[in-house]
């Protein structure tokens, strides 16, 4: 890979990596459903904030579909899982250390693959500004969770669970501020207050998982940055001979 492709995917590394987190987390909420549609819903927030970042624009609808939600959320709905991780705040305080072993590890690298994925295609593949289409998220989601079996996701979520629990061990608590910032994500009211809180972590936990999960790209063999993308690579070159009509058929 690329020096400057890496360095560009590593800009926005601790924001994906905090929301990643955050999209685990908020799966704890003791609602039915809540938290599938919950996880649905950060991630697509973290999608249009990337999206933002790379000047391009991802209708919510589209970065639903691309998030894993079906179908739009309505109003009541999202209110009532805000209202639910809102309640659990306290509780978070005290046993914040203990769900951590019920944390869902498997939905934060799906979240994170997600996230490194779709930078990857606004990097590699599209190269133009402008709003994303129907036709071209449908693709885009379909490569995704192609590359995202081949790439190992149960590796990259090892790889979290391991991270995650060295910066406990080593004294770093999970910051209440976690749960403000699923909360403050599903609302999707004050985007610009859910990245500063992940940038401005310059020092603290979100910094802390994200340092060591790039150290542990840098060093696992069979989970590096180079290897999740050539897993798109291969999922893209395969979903487009699948959509390619053969040449042969005009004959």
């Amino acid at each position: 890979m690329e020096s400057e492709l890496r360095q560009a995917l590593a800009r926005n590394r601790r924001l994906v990596v905090g929301l990643s987190l955050a999209s685990g987390g908020v799966g704890l909420v003791p609602i039915p459903l809540a938290g599938e549609l919950g996880t649905g819903l950060v991630r697509a927030f973290l999608l249009t904030r990337l999206a933002r970042r790379h000047d391009l624009e991802l209708p919510h609808r589209l970065a639903l579909r691309l998030g894993g939600s079906l179908h739009q959320p309505s109003l009541s709905r999202v209110a009532a899982i805000s209202a639910a991780v809102a309640g659990l705040r306290r509780l978070w305080r005290r046993i914040g250390r203990v769900l951590l072993v019920f944390f869902r590890f498997d939905a934060v690298a799906r979240t994170f693959l997600l996230a490194t994925y779709f930078e990857y295609y606004c990097l590699s593949y599209r190269g133009q500004r402008g709003a994303f289409t129907a036709q071209e998220a449908s693709r885009l989601r379909r490569v995704i969770q192609r590359a995202s079996s081949s790439a190992r996701q149960h590796l990259v979520s090892a790889l979290f669970r391991k991270t995650v629990g060295d910066v406990v061990r080593a004294g770093t608590y999970i910051p209440r501020t976690l749960w403000s910032l699923a909360l403050s994500a599903l609302e999707n009211r004050d985007g610009d207050q859910v990245e500063q809180v992940v940038e401005d972590d310059a020092q603290g936990f979100f910094s802390g998982v994200t340092r060591m999960v790039e150290r542990e790209l840098d060093f696992t063999s069979e989970v590096t940055m180079e290897a999740l993308c050539a897993a798109f690579d291969g999922a893209w070159n395969d979903t487009e001979h699948q959509e390619r009509p053969d040449e042969g058929d005009d004959t």
